[in-house]
C-alpha cells in the first residue's frame, strides 16, 4: 500500500497532467505546436461526449453507483471472512458510499481520470455502459471526495464547467483515518442553479434509492450485502434497509431484508432456486464500446443467462399474483413471468427496458426458455416476449419434464394424461392401471399447475385411452 507521501505525489502528478487551460493558453500552445492543440481539443471533445451521455443515463444514477461497487476487488474482505458490501448513507445535501473493497492503487486513479475509456468494458461481467463509469456521479454531484487507504482526493465539477474537473484530482489531507479495507466516497449534491431543479434532483435521487430491491443481489457476483441509511436535516438516522445474500447450496440462495424505522426493525427472507447457462454465438452488443481485439470479440459473444425461481422453505414453487423483474445486471422493469430473468441485454439509454429490435437480445431470448413456472398463454404484453412463450411451448413438447404416478424417469407432455375423476376408485387410485406404460400424471401436481400444463399440450384421459 502506498504511504501518505507516495499517495500525495501520485495525486499531484495527475493534477498537473490534467491541469486547467484557458483559451489564451490554448492559442499559445497552438502557435508553439499545432499537434498538441489538436490532441488537447480531442480530449475535451471526448469529455463533453462523456458528460452528454451521462445526462442520458441520469435516471439510473443509483445503479451506476452500484456498478462501481460491484466492479471492485474484495480479496481482503474474503480473507477476513467478511461479506463484500456497499453502504449508501443518504443525507439531504450529500451521499456517502462505503465499500470494503481492497483499496485504491495508482492504476485505479489513472483509470478514473481516463477520458472515455474503460479497462473493464470487454468483460461480460461488467455492468457499466460505454465506459462512462465513475464520471456519471457528476449527474448529481458538484464535488466528489474519495478516501481509500492513504489516498485522499476530490474532483470538482459545476454544471457550467466544460468537464475537465471530472478528471482532475485534487489532493485533500485526510481528516481522519478510516479502517482497512474500506473506500469512502462522499458526493456533495449540486447546490447551484434553480432551487426547484435542485429539489427535484434530490427527490429523484431519494426515490431511486427507495426503489433499490434486494433481488439485485441475485445477479451481482461479488456484492453480498447492500445497506441503505436515510438521514434527516439534523443528521439523525430516520430509516434504513439492509439486504443480505446467503448461499444455501449450489442452486439455492436466501435473500434477507431488514427494514428499520423509528427504532423498530422487521426482517423477512425469500429463497430462490437459481439456474445458470452460458449463451454463446451472440451478436455484438450495441451498449458498449469494445476494444478492437480478438479477445474482446470472443468475450462479448458470450453472456450468462440466469433464471431465479422463488420457492418456499421446503423448496416448493412459490407462485404469486405478482410478476417478477427483468434484469440486465440491475432491474429494468416488471416482466410477464413468475420468475426473474437476467442476462447482458442491450438496454435503451435510460436502462428502463431492453431494446426489442437488438440482434443480441433476440439471440439471448432463445436461451431463456425453461419448462418451469410456466406462463399462461396470454401473459405476454408485446411481440418480443410472446416469442419466448412460443419457444417454451416448443421446448415443452420435446423435453421430458413431467412426473407420472410410478416411474422415476421424467416424461414428455404427450406421454401422460390427467386421470379423470370418473376413472378413479373411492381412494383416488386408477380403476385400470398399467405400471409399465404409467400413463397417468402424478397426483402431486396441484390443480393450478394442471390448468397451466393443459395450455402446453397435457391431455385428459379419453374413452379410447381408457379402453386400451
Amino acid at each position: 500500500m502506498a504511504s501518505i507521501q507516495e499517495a500525495e505525489q501520485i495525486v499531484r502528478r495527475l493534477t498537473r497532467k490534467y491541469g486547467f487551460l484557458n483559451e489564451q493558453m490554448m492559442d499559445d500552445i497552438e502557435q508553439f505546436n499545432a499537434q498538441y492543440r489538436r490532441e488537447i481539443d480531442e480530449n475535451w471533445l471526448a469529455m463533453e461526449s462523456a458528460v452528454s451521455h451521462s445526462v442520458k443515463i441520469g435516471a439510473r444514477f443509483v445503479f451506476e453507483l452500484l456498478q462501481n461497487a460491484e466492479d471492485n476487488i474484495f480479496k481482503k474482505a474474503h480473507a477476513e471472512k467478511a461479506l463484500p458490501f456497499v453502504c449508501f448513507k443518504i443525507y439531504p445535501n450529500k451521499i456517502i458510499v462505503e465499500c470494503n473493497e481492497d483499496g485504491f492503487t495508482e492504476p485505479d486513479l489513472q483509470a478514473i481520470c481516463a477520458v472515455g475509456q474503460s479497462t473493464k468494458s470487454a468483460s461480460h461481467g461488467y455492468i457499466g455502459a460505454k465506459g462512462i463509469g465513475f464520471k456519471s456521479v457528476f449527474i448529481a454531484a458538484s464535488r466528489v471526495h474519495i478516501q481509500s487507504g492513504n489516498f485522499s482526493f476530490e474532483f470538482r465539477h459545476n454544471k457550467t464547467d466544460p468537464g475537465i474537473g471530472m478528471v482532475r484530482p485534487i489532493w485533500v489531507s485526510p481528516a481522519e483515518t478510516i479502517p482497512s479495507p474500506l473506500t469512502r466516497t462522499t458526493l456533495y449534491i449540486h447546490d447551484q442553479g434553480d432551487p426547484d431543479e435542485i429539489q427535484h434532483l434530490k427527490r429523484i435521487i431519494s426515490m431511486q434509492f427507495d426503489d433499490l430491491q434486494e433481488t439485485c443481489l441475485l445477479f451481482l457476483h461479488k456484492l453480498e450485502q447492500i445497506s441503505l441509511e436515510f438521514y434527516g436535516e439534523n443528521g439523525e438516522l430516520e430509516r434504513s434497509k439492509y439486504f443480505r445474500k446467503h448461499k444455501i447450496d449450489d442452486y439455492r440462495v436466501s435473500l434477507e431484508t431488514t427494514s428499520g424505522a423509528h427504532g423498530v426493525e422487521t426482517t423477512q427472507s425469500q429463497i430462490y432456486h437459481i439456474t445458470r447457462q452460458m449463451a454463446t454465438n451472440l451478436a455484438r452488443s450495441d451498449n458498449r464500446e469494445l476494444p478492437d481485439t480478438e479477445e474482446a470479440k470472443n468475450t462479448s459473444s458470450k453472456a450468462e443467462v440466469v433464471l431465479a425461481f422463488p420457492i418456499t422453505d421446503s423448496s416448493e414453487p412459490l407462485i404469486t399474483q405478482k410478476n417478477q423483474d427483468l434484469f440486465a445486471f440491475l432491474p429494468l422493469r416488471r416482466s410477464d413471468y413468475k420468475f426473474l430473468i437476467h442476462s447482458d441485454f442491450d438496454t435503451n439509454a435510460n436502462r428502463q427496458d431492453i431494446v426489442t429490435t437488438s440482434r443480441r437480445n433476440l439471440d439471448l431470448r432463445g436461451w431463456i426458455a425453461w419448462p418451469m413456472f410456466l406462463p399462461s398463454s396470454d401473459t405476454s404484453s408485446d411481440a418480443f416476449w410472446s416469442g419466448l412463450d412460443h419457444e417454451i411451448q416448443s421446448l415443452m413438447k420435446k423435453a421430458p419434464v413431467l412426473k407420472s404416478r410410478n416411474r422415476i424417469d421424467m416424461r414428455l407432455v404427450g406421454d401422460v394424461v390427467i386421470l379423470a375423476s370418473d376413472a378413479k376408485d373411492a381412494e383416488g387410485h386408477p380403476l385400470f392401471d398399467d405400471p409399465t406404460k404409467d400413463l397417468y400424471l402424478s397426483p402431486s401436481y396441484s390443480q393450478k399447475a394442471i390448468d397451466i400444463l393443459e395450455g402446453y399440450g397435457l391431455g385428459r384421459l379419453n374413452i379410447q385411452t381408457f379402453l386400451n
